[in-house]
């Protein structure tokens, strides 16, 4: 009987939200999170055409390391501007 009253409390905040941010875009409806994440996607890749242009590219080593931390970077921030 107890491992069932731990996952009711573990899962408690999880149901809890007030309301999913779900936006309806031509009939279907996206997740707020992953419209973020498409967001970040295209911010990254402006800041690396912008970085080629100025020849700044060569200095940000990793790339995959880089711009992947990037978009998690533009990602969460988008999360928290809209949604908090």
């Amino acid at each position: 009987m107890r491992p069932k009253i731990a996952l009711a409390f573990f899962l408690l905040p999880v149901c809890a939200s007030a309301r999913s941010p779900l936006f309806n875009i031509f009939g279907s409806y996206f997740p707020g999170w992953m419209l973020c994440f498409l967001s970040a996607i295209l911010l990254s890749v402006l800041v690396r055409l912008l970085a080629r242009k100025l020849n700044f590219d060569d200095h940000m080593e990793p790339a995959l390391v880089t711009y992947v931390a990037m978009t998690l970077l533009f990602s969460f921030t988008l999360w928290l501007i809209l949604f908090s």
